[in-house]
């Protein structure tokens, strides 16, 4: 893949884009549950919260201070 700037990317795995699609999808299901598209909503919730979990268990790194942070690639 590559960077937004086209750099290439060195890990499979771009964490900003993938953060983005997770905001995404929990935008897209809140108006859903405006729209009454129930399916679609649910859809993108649970899409949302994947992508979430999968960004806190993958990329998620403790720094030496003991704060954790996300990595930019993995």
């Amino acid at each position: 893949g590559f960077r937004p700037s086209d750099d290439a990317c060195e890990l499979p795995y771009l964490v900003p884009s993938n953060a983005m699609a997770a905001l995404a999808c929990g935008w897209m299901a809140e108006l859903c549950a405006v729209m009454e598209l129930r399916g679609t909503g649910h859809n993108a919730q649970v899409m949302a919260e994947a992508l979430q979990a999968g960004l806190l268990s993958r990329a998620s790194v403790e720094r030496e201070d003991g704060t954790r942070v996300l990595a930019y690639e993995v």
